[in-house]
């Protein structure tokens, strides 16, 4: 059988010890600050300042020099400032645009060439057009100004059969330059007057 002194009932606080029988353990000290704190995951010891860092970025060259070990730009195999655009290089939209802007010269003369010059004059990624486009005005206008000639000169009978000629180069030029565009990317007629630089 079991005492009274044995039964507590669950519900009631353990006995405390009588007075100063021994004090509680103090609460732990935190060790001073970064001493014995441990790196966090994955850091271990950090390289001293500057050590272990990335190499810095290459330093492009200054504007308007091309990169190391490039020709000098606008500098070609021949040595001419115009060399012709390898066809892989060039927009397939560019390409048409400028093949239609050779062929439209003998039926609409200055109109489809001047309207694509200045659409694309200012732009610097249109460059390849730009060029084409000018090439084609030059040309138009050239075939112009002989038609001028010409109508000036059917005052004698001469004029009227230079006519005839001046509008049948000008067809065959166009042709032969819109293929050489499809083939090559570029073309440059072997007469006209450059007016449009």
């Amino acid at each position: 059988m079991s005492t009274p002194s044995d039964q507590i009932p669950p519900s009631s606080p353990p006995p405390s010890p009588p007075y100063g029988a021994g004090a509680p353990p103090p609460p732990p000290v935190p060790p001073p600050y970064g001493a014995g704190t441990p790196p966090p995951y994955g850091a271990g010891t950090p390289p001293p300042y500057g050590a272990g860092a990335p190499p810095p970025p290459p330093v492009p060259p200054p504007y308007g020099e091309p990169p190391y070990g490039e020709p000098p730009y606008g500098s070609g195999s021949s040595g001419s400032p115009y060399e012709p655009v390898p066809p892989a290089a060039l927009a397939s939209d560019d390409k048409n645009l400028a093949m239609l802007t050779h062929l439209s010269g003998f039926i609409l003369s200055i109109v489809v060439p001047l309207v694509v010059w200045l659409i694309n004059k200012d732009k610097p990624e249109k460059a390849y057009l730009i060029a084409e486009s000018k090439e084609a005005l030059n040309f138009q206008l050239t075939v112009l100004l002989g038609y001028v000639v010409c109508w000036i000169l059917t005052i004698i009978v001469i004029g009227a059969f230079l006519q005839f000629v001046l509008w049948i180069a000008n067809i065959v030029f166009c042709i032969i330059a819109a293929v050489k565009v499809a083939q090559t990317g570029s073309y440059r007629y072997p007469f006209a007057l450059r007016l449009v630089s």
